[in-house]
């Protein structure tokens, strides 16, 4: 197929010409507030509706399915899907299409959209933890042992899910835990949202996809690391999923509406990531520059154990507590805006072009003084078993809660979840039952300083009495 071709995006060019009479309300960027329409009048010119000769995404027979065509002939998928609502959609449409009270084994550190398809599928959840950097305590991935582990103790599991790589770049070869799971006649869902550019002419530069190794299902944000707008991603499905039942699910979870200047710029994204031709010497930039300021500073390895370090992500690293937020105003001063902040580290993400590349790494090396560090040695430390809900989600939307503290919540079952950063996977998931250990590991944290989203001061816990609604 041709590759250079953007079948959405110059039929969207196209329709420019044409006089609006219907929605949106915009009439190509016409009719809109004086002081904002020098920003946004260009891009309105392409936020159309599903007039003659722009398809539609629910049911798409034109440009939208040559669109959709070329992205999976790019992926090597069976079929890809074009996403508005990011990431998110795609892993909701998935869990959804496994059917309600399926059996998943979950990997614990996932983004909490898999946990809401979860609830909203009312599945039976296997939380599985994952193995954590040495060093920083940073959540890692899912070991292709533990996983058989987990499935011989679930052997009944409908699909596993997956996150692949970590927000912060680090990514696990799949091809083992494909195999895994299919000597378990289990399906394998992976959240790739930060691997679109994983491609398969990028490999060995970037790590190797999901899809490459294997899985069944593969959601990506093109808008995280290729040049698409916010929201836009898309899902790739191998030969062994139900293609009309997803589509099923992303009807429902997609709006009617769906923003076709999102839309275009998928188009658009896919065409930039198939013309790319330059990935080692992309990564031979990479690589020169961040020698630069490890001369300066403390950055976390290229690979720990098995694990490897997603090239486009710089994860700065320190044991100083209050340094990362010093960091982050010398780069606000120089009007450089870190990806992520956290107590131990701070994230930058790259883009995919080498001039850009030169020019973020150049601004970002000034702003950091010399500092004196110890190396130490980084290696994954095993995740602590399996954990299940107490109630199903059915269960627990109908009991009452209430707050207790933490010294006296042990034996009670959590109704709030509480996650603190690092490592970013949860203390305590909603549904499950709360053990002295959770108490030790919350003051321990806390005393440590380690921001902790849910149960600050007190804990919410379901009633143990009688269902009823809260």
């Amino acid at each position: 197929m041709n590759q250079s071709l953007t079948p959405l995006f110059t039929a969207l060019k196209h329709k420019n010409e044409t006089v609006s009479c219907h929605v949106p309300g915009h009439k190509n960027g016409r009719v809109f507030l004086e002081e904002a329409s020098p920003y946004y009048r260009k891009i309105l010119r392409l936020d159309a509706t599903e007039i003659e000769g722009l398809d539609d995404l629910h049911e798409p027979e034109g440009v939208i399915r040559e669109a959709e065509e070329l992205l999976s002939a790019l992926y090597d998928s069976d079929s890809s899907f074009f996403l508005t609502g990011g990431s998110t959609s795609g892993n909701l449409a998935l869990l959804l299409a496994a059917g309600p009270g399926e059996k998943i084994i979950v990997q614990r550190n996932s983004h909490q959209s898999v946990f809401h398809g979860l609830e909203l599928a009312d599945q039976q959840p296997v939380f599985l933890a994952p193995e954590t950097d040495s060093v920083s305590g940073l959540g890692l991935g899912v070991s292709s042992r533990q996983l058989e582990k987990a499935l011989r103790s679930h052997p009944d599991t409908k699909a596993v899910f997956l996150t692949n790589p970590t927000y912060e770049g680090y990514t696990l070869p799949l091809k083992e835990h494909v195999e895994v799971c299919r000597a378990y006649d289990t399906l394998l869902f992976v959240d790739e949202a930060h691997g679109a550019h994983f491609l398969p002419g990028s490999s060995p530069w970037f790590p190797e996809s999901a899809l490459s190794a294997g899985a069944d299902a593969v959601v990506q944000s093109a808008h995280k690391t290729l040049p698409a707008m916010t929201m836009g991603a898309w899902l790739h499905l191998g030969v062994s999923m139900d293609k009309t039942e997803v589509k099923r699910r992303l009807s429902m979870i997609q709006s009617s509406s769906p923003s076709y200047p999102i839309m275009g710029s998928l188009d658009a994204a896919r065409a930039y990531a198939a013309r790319k031709n330059d990935w080692k010497e992309t990564v031979e930039v990479i690589s020169l520059h961040k020698k630069m300021l490890e001369t300066k500073i403390r950055l976390l390895p290229e690979s720990i154990g098995p694990y490897r370090l997603d090239p486009l992500k710089i994860n700065l690293y320190t044991e100083e507590e209050g340094r990362p937020e010093k960091w982050q105003e010398q780069m606000k001063r120089e009007r450089l805006f870190p990806e992520l902040i956290s107590p131990v580290h701070l994230l930058v993400v790259l883009s995919l072009d080498k001039e850009d590349i030169s020019e973020t790494i150049k601004k970002l090396a000034p702003v950091f003084s010399r500092e004196t560090f110890i190396e130490k040695t980084h290696y994954p430390v095993p995740g602590k078993g399996l954990t299940s809900l107490v109630y199903t989600y059915g269960e627990m939307f109908t009991k009452k809660t209430h707050e207790v503290s933490w010294e006296e919540s042990e034996g009670m079952t959590a109704a709030e979840t509480v996650i603190p950063y690092p490592p970013g996977i949860p203390l305590l998931l909603r549904g499950e039952r709360i053990h002295s250990t959770h108490v030790e590991e919350r003051n321990r944290l806390r005393k440590k300083g380690v921001r902790i989203k849910g149960g600050r001061e007190k804990l919410k816990v379901f009633d143990p009495g009688e269902d009823n609604k809260s």
